[in-house]
């Protein structure tokens, strides 16, 4: 968990940083794939696949009287984004 904690931090500051400093998005693609691969993450992919959700998230975007549909997200086992 102090690993998840220093990467966001580490994170928070890279995006704060001049533009020079910043993560592209296919690195940040990269960085939230090795996350959710090294279990230290669970997200949802909206079906788009250029989003994520955590389940945390989800629970306080969903009201409690309002249903989603489950083609909405999807798990992240599948694949977010086509590759080329």
């Amino acid at each position: 968990m102090d690993e998840l904690l220093a990467l966001q931090a580490e994170l928070a500051k890279v995006q704060e940083a001049p533009s020079v400093n910043k993560l592209s998005e296919p690195n940040v693609i990269e960085l939230v794939r090795k996350l959710v691969d090294l279990g230290l993450v669970d997200v949802l992919f909206t079906t788009n696949g250029k989003e994520y959700l955590t389940p945390k998230q989800l629970q306080n975007e969903v009201s409690p009287n309002r249903t989603i549909a489950c083609r909405d997200v999807r798990p992240c086992a599948a694949e977010p984004y086509a590759r080329a």
